[in-house]
């Protein structure tokens, strides 16, 4: 009560007790399906179909398929066919439960150096959402205009037309951001807050950050293992040990098991457990894995994706050898031509070199540029030139007989030393290709691999595990000749060499006799012999004499005799056994360059779940009357009919929305019997259109794309839903959205032609059909739920739907009478209120019946709707009645003959 303490006017307000209801909204969709853009899960309320484009990247191309997009072309027939707001839901494999195997859902991420701490600090810059939408996003970072320490940043794409000429166009531009944290224009701040592609992050080690992106993966590949035995049953264990050094742990062994693997993934799944096994606790060593590349290549993998992620394999212990792992050496070089002997620099003749330029070199040292000034002393020898380049900008140099060898101190694959061979002293001392080439060479550290594997060779067959050779039998070797081989080594014939009278008791002691052949090394692999030559290039190459000596024994050479043996040239092993070791960092510089985004994925086809999903979230949008599930339909043996019904259960729980189930495509529905045998669901909230409709082809184009199809198939529920939305508008949610002015648009025909007779049989089981009629088009000639036989009081849609958009009007217009006094007054309160309601809604036309009184009513008081009872528990309970409209399916016009009466 209010108190009236001093003298004066008081102005109070009476409330007159009408609180008027408002009708709820009635076609509201939602759309849940698969998706290449936008926030996954999430549901976003558009209004237009331009929204879609831009947020969820429009219409998917599906090339050939004669299905279009069921989610872009569902949407666009929603808004076409009148729809107005529609929340939009994109759908893929749950990237949380990571499924093993399973194609998950990525953001492309990309890198831009820090500019104050390039190779250390990064701006880490990653897609506002998942998809492979954002590959190829193009981030620039520049300095201000201004030159006040602050940059600007482009994100855009390249283009190249027809000329091969290629332009950036960027489609957002911050101005003006700083790398100061505490600035107002913090670049994270700003481009987090306005930017509709990227979000950024500030990186203050790349060397030790656990990289979002695969492409930070450190791995080492095997060589070409096709025709490699994987028995390792008579291998002792030594020979069955690998030494592998994982990101930047110590160096361990590993044991491989004494047994014969029977194919390359069943290999490589042993080598990944032992690696896991080493530390369970670590990262790098629990995440290892190991795969199979091109059925024929072992790609071992860090567990982490870091910068320094890596893995290296020794590749001359143990196993290794045999399974083509591990690196030789990565030798970054530039290398001069023949300078002769005696080559001198006489640097203080001014005259030969008059200023610091003619006496320089200049180039890059891992990309790096450097200048070096040899100075102004004689320089007596090759030696003397070396040392004084040696030692700059991470280079090495040193005298290789009449030639210099500058070398990167950096043993990776990418390694490289290039000299500009035009400018200063290089032309001197013959060192650079480019862009004139003096006769030396330049190798990157890959390219200088590559070369050290060019080896020819010859490998004998299998001499088994106790293989030995009795060389002092007279018998078995009478002369000379019986103990020798003979061949031609890097296209020069040699031999005989004689192995002598010495008895070799195993493969590895006869592999050290072989070695003393000039030119050649001889190695024990397994239970074979692997002749090497010490040749590398092109005409490297071994050729055993088979049916000379000693060779049949050994099981040495191919012509004319084979026992199994296999020569190779040196291209041909440098082919076979190429193998590399990537670090992180290298493996993101090779696949992805840092200002550009990549290793978006788009994600699999969703799963039950990730539709659960989305409709336990829909319990908290009230305002969502029609669920479309595009790329789910029902059929008899369909995997959609659980996400079906599982909208279906969650339609019921809100008692507020309807499910639009779609029918399989390119399944003819022709009698009663097809109907049952699908077994379509029979709830009251449920409603289903047939056929599919026949939709132009966006992507089809007479010169341009002629093999795609002229038209592709799109399921009827979106066109259904934009239509429910126009009939709502013109005529009210009481209103059939079906007959003659239901003229679908966007239609190039009907995947099948419904007639009279085939509507018969569908009708009845509440399959609506959608039809060609004269002079109207394709229109819905239907509306029935799929509760037509089941529960016919539910029989038609628009009685359904009135009865959701009454219960949700009331339910949100009596709130206000929650914990209000449980007496007569509120008990009038809520008859008045729900009565002008209904009253309004009866004017508008939504009821059966000429009077108010026969449309409707509204009951609540004591001894009719309650009992004390009711009252003591706390409860108001009001009745509702009205008399629903329900359309005039069958219009029967009887004629008869009027006879004239006389």
């Amino acid at each position: 009560m209010p108190n009236y303490l001093h003298p004066g006017v008081y102005i109070e307000e009476i409330p007159s007790g009408s609180k008027p209801i408002e009708g709820v909204g009635t076609s509201t969709a939602a759309f849940v399906g698969y998706a290449v853009k936008g926030r996954i899960a999430e549901p976003t309320l558009i209004q237009k179909w331009d929204d879609y484009e831009r947020i969820y990247g429009g219409v998917r191309d599906l090339g050939k398929s004669t299905q279009g997009d069921p989610m872009g072309l569902s949407v666009a027939a929603f808004f076409l066919n009148g729809g107005t707001k529609a929340y939009i839901v994109r759908v893929t494999e749950d990237t949380e439960k990571k499924v093993l195997g399973a194609n998950h859902a990525a953001k492309a991420t990309g890198y831009v150096d820090h500019p104050s701490e390039t190779g250390k600090k990064a701006l880490k810059f990653t897609a506002a959402n998942e998809g492979a939408w954002a590959n190829g996003i193009i981030i620039k970072l520049q300095d201000n205009e201004l030159g006040n320490g602050s940059y600007d940043v482009l994100v855009g794409r390249e283009s190249t037309d027809s000329r091969g000429n290629v332009t950036f166009t960027a489609d957002e531009s911050f101005v003006g951001v700083s790398l100061d944290a505490d600035h107002p224009l913090y670049i994270g701040n700003v481009i987090n807050a306005r930017s509709d592609l990227v979000t950024v992050d500030e990186v203050s080690d790349v060397s030790t950050l656990n990289m979002v992106s695969d492409q930070y993966l450190g791995t080492s590949t095997s060589g070409d293992l096709s025709d490699v035995s994987l028995d390792f049953s008579a291998l002792s264990p030594s020979a069955r040990k690998m030494k592998i050094t994982v990101d930047t742990e110590t160096e361990k062994t590993i044991v491989l098991d004494q047994k014969h693997f029977t194919d390359l993934p069943s290999l490589a799944a042993h080598i990944r457990d032992k690696v896991q096994k080493i530390d369970a606790e670590k990262e790098c060593y629990a995440k290892f894995s190991c795969e199979v590349l091109n059925n024929k290549k072992l790609v071992l993998a860090s567990g982490t994706r870091k910068s320094i992620s890596s893995v290296k394999i020794k590749h001359d212990f143990g196993i290794a050898p045999g399974l083509k792992l591990g690196v030789v050496l990565y030798q970054g070089s530039s290398t001069s031509g023949d300078l002769g002997g005696g080559f001198s620099l006489a640097l203080s003749n001014t005259t030969t070199f008059p200023d610091t330029e003619s006496r320089s070199l200049q180039g890059t040292v891992d990309g790096n540029p450097f200048t070096v000034d040899l100075g102004n002393s004689d320089l007596a020898g090759i030696a003397d030139i070396a040392a004084v380049i040696n030692g700059v900008n991470g280079l090495s140099c040193t005298a290789s007989g009449t030639t210099l060898k500058l070398v990167s101190d950096t043993a990776r694959s990418t390694s490289s030393v290039v000299i500009q061979s035009d400018f200063g002293i290089a032309p001197t001392l013959k060192l650079g290709i480019a862009p004139e080439n003096h006769g030396g060479e330049e190798l990157t550290g890959q390219d200088y691999h590559n070369k050290s594997l060019s080896k020819g060779s010859s490998t004998s067959g299998d001499l088994g595990a106790s293989f030995s050779l009795a060389l002092s039998d007279n018998a078995l070797f009478p002369d000379a000749d019986a103990r020798s081989l003979r061949g031609v080594l890097d296209g020069s014939p040699f031999g005989p060499f004689d192995l002598g009278t010495d008895d070799l008791a195993d493969i590895g002691a006869i592999a050290g006799k072989i070695s003393e052949i000039a030119g050649l090394t001889c190695t024990a692999v397994g239970n074979k012999l692997v002749l090497e030559s010490a040749l590398t290039g092109a005409t490297s190459a071994i050729v055993i004499q088979s049916d000379f000596g000693i060779a049949e024994m050994l099981k040495l050479g191919v012509l004319p005799e084979n026992w199994g043996g296999v020569e190779r040239t040196g291209p041909q092993n440098s082919e076979l056994n190429f193998r590399i070791e990537l670090t992180g960092q290298e493996h993101a510089d090779s696949a992805m360059p840092k200002d550009r985004l990549d290793n978006g994925v788009d994600g699999g086809k969703p799963l039950l779940d990730d539709y659960v999903q989305v409709f336990t979230r829909f319990t908290k949008y009230r305002d969502i009357n029609i669920i479309c599930l595009p790329g789910q339909y029902w059929s008899q043996d369909s995997a959609g009919n659980a996400v079906v019904q599982a909208a279906i259960g969650h339609a019921e729980k809100m008692k507020s929305r309807m499910v639009l189930v779609d029918p399989p495509p390119s399944y003819e529905l022709t009698n009663e019997k097809m109907v049952n045998d699908m077994g379509l669901p029979s709830q009251t909230y449920c409603v289903t259109y047939y056929p599919w409709v026949s939709a132009a082809n966006r992507f089809y184009h007479a010169e341009r794309a002629p093999g795609l199809p002229k038209n592709v198939l799109v399921p009827p529920s979106g066109y259904a839903a934009g239509m429910w939305a126009k009939i709502d508008a013109k005529r009210g949610v009481w209103k059939a959205a079906a007959g003659t002015e239901t003229g679908l648009l966007g239609i190039s025909g009907l995947e099948f032609q419904v007639e009279d007779g085939e509507q018969d049989s569908l009708n009845p089981w509440g399959v609506n059909c959608l039809r060609r009629m004269p002079g109207a088009g394709p229109v819905i000639w239907g509306a029935r739920t799929l509760a037509t036989k089941a529960d016919p009081e539910w029989r038609y849609v628009p009685v359904r739907r009135t009865a959701m958009m009454i219960e949700q009007s009331i339910y949100q217009g009596v709130q206000w009478a929650v914990f209000e006094p449980n007496n007569h007054i509120l008990w009038s309160a809520l008859r008045a209120n729900i009565g002008n309601f209904m009253n309004g809604l009866f004017r508008a036309g939504a009821f059966q019946g000429e009077k108010a009184s026969d449309a409707y009513f509204v009951r609540c008081s004591l001894g009719d709707t309650m009992t004390q009872g009711d009252i003591d528990a706390g409860q108001v309970i009001a009745i509702v009645g009205f008399a629903p409209l329900k359309p005039a399916e069958f219009v029967i016009v009887r004629i008869q003959q009027k006879v004239n009466q006389q």
